[in-house]
């Protein structure tokens, strides 16, 4: 079985109906050697739409996740599916502080629905209770990111935090010893922890 290379943490680009560009998404991304995107809005949903042409076309499978900002920093969340809860962004019934989200609000609010939570590498706290990995790969593979989530025994991935177009986009990525067919598997994949991340070097 051949791994699939995802990108975790991609910022979408919509077109002019607020939907996302499916078709340039995945035409970039399979550019860039990617297999899969996941496309994440800041505290909101974004409005998809059929991608199943744009995948067809290129092979590119596109997921869905939420970024919420916290008091313990910025949490990447996948939802196990696009439900009614998630849809309409059930996870603003979460507890704030100063603004920000609870982080271990977040955490179990998404992984009690199945969900899975990745956090950002802190230098000066230790990850949040409860997240499945760490992003130690946005331009390039982090050793002392790598080190933290080891010693906290979580999964590390990569996720360049881009828009497709922006240089970052198709550096680094996640790979997935079994290829996601869908959004369940590849909450599974990173609860699992069957997941690691990659640099990738220029074609």
């Amino acid at each position: 079985m051949i791994p699939a290379l995802i990108d975790l943490h991609l910022r979408p680009t919509c077109t002019d109906a607020g939907v996302l560009d499916a078709e340039l998404v995945t035409v970039q991304a399979r550019d860039r050697g990617l297999d899969g995107v996941v496309v994440l809005g800041r505290d909101e949903t974004i409005r998809v739409g059929d991608t199943v042409a744009a995948t067809a076309a290129t092979g590119v499978q596109i997921f869905i996740g939420v970024e919420l900002a916290t008091e313990r920093g910025l949490l990447l969340c996948y939802p196990r599916a696009e439900d009614d809860w998630f849809r309409g962004a059930g996870w603003r019934s979460v507890a704030k502080n100063d603004g920000a989200f609870s982080a271990e609000g977040v955490v179990r609010a998404f992984s009690e629905r199945g969900g899975a939570v990745v956090a950002m590498p802190a230098v000066d706290q230790p990850p949040v209770a409860g997240v499945h990995g760490l992003l130690v790969a946005s331009t390039t593979v982090d050793d002392a990111a790598v080190g933290v989530a080891q010693q906290a025994r979580l999964t590390c991935v990569g996720g360049s935090g881009s828009v497709v177009g922006d240089e970052r986009f198709g550096s680094v990525a996640t790979v997935f010893a079994s290829p996601p067919t869908g959004q369940e598997a590849l909450v599974e994949g990173l609860r699992s922890g069957r997941a690691w991340p990659v640099e990738i070097g220029t074609p």
